[in-house]
């Protein structure tokens, strides 16, 4: 099931259990918000590194480690 088959399926359901439908469109969407925000991060970061050495594995998760805990 897709992002739009959700909400399509979330409003079939708000007369019967509006908080329900509501709790969920409003997660979904802050999900989908994070997940579009990565993507763009991701993009802006593959024309970051174009001149740039590979970093080591280890580097990497020292670095997502390091912003975990920030």
């Amino acid at each position: 099931m897709n992002y739009t088959e959700i909400n399509l399926e979330l409003n079939k359901i708000k007369d019967t259990h509006p908080n329900l439908a509501a709790f969920w469109k409003h997660y979904i969407n802050i999900k989908k918000n994070i997940f579009e925000k990565s993507i763009e991060n991701c993009i802006l970061q593959i024309d970051n590194v174009k001149d740039i050495n590979d970093p080591s594995f280890e580097t990497l998760l020292f670095i997502y480690l390091l912003n975990r805990t920030i």
